[in-house]
């Protein structure tokens, strides 16, 4: 299984076997910093291009204020930064179901880019399921529905099996939750 986190940035966690694939180094499954998008967005880990940048709510939130802030059109906004700053992600998925022309585009980016990045870690664990949590992820169906939507277009064609793409049910405690059972299990 693997469960990737949309929020800040793009967590991930990856469990093999019945065990936390933790890597030589204890880092391993950081998802957020595979580069998606050669000499794209500059990411404060000192890379470009990073998942996080275009697909963590906190990227597509920056990705959307940019553009209004450069005036593109959208309901979320007239280019004044009072208006900028309410823009959340929540705000863009809202928009976007409602057909904002800029907010549909940028959350359809930000699908495909979840969904490279799920067929990429597909081709390399070969997981059951993906789990999709975080603040994106409050999105529901309309987050799930586009990165499947796009997984299975852009997935290896020689391979008929594909993992269940689905939305973390815990919410925002899924953290805690997840590390006191962590903990009760290797007690």
């Amino acid at each position: 299984m693997i469960a990737l986190t949309l929020g800040t940035g793009v967590g991930c966690g990856i469990i093999l076997d019945g065990r936390i694939l933790h890597g030589h180094f204890e880092n391993a499954a950081e998802v957020g910093h595979m580069i998606v998008e050669r000499d794209g967005r500059s990411c404060p880990c000192g890379q470009r291009g990073c998942l996080e940048q275009y697909a963590s709510a906190a990227g597509l939130t920056k990705r959307v204020r940019d553009a209004v802030a450069a005036g593109a059109a959208s309901r979320l906004g007239d280019g004044s930064g009072r208006q900028i700053d309410e823009i959340t992600s929540r705000s863009i998925a809202e928009a976007a179901r409602e057909g904002d022309a800029l907010c549909a585009r940028l959350w359809r980016d930000a699908c495909e880019y979840l969904a490279i990045a799920c067929i990429n870690l597909q081709h390399v664990v070969n997981p059951a399921t993906i789990v999709l949590g975080g603040g994106l992820a409050e999105a529901g169906d309309f987050l799930v529905d586009g990165v499947r939507d796009a997984f299975l277009h852009h997935r290896w064609r020689l391979v008929d099996d594909f993992p269940v793409i689905r939305r973390a049910v815990l919410g925002y405690d899924a953290g805690m939750i997840g590390a006191a059972g962590w903990a009760w299990a290797v007690r």
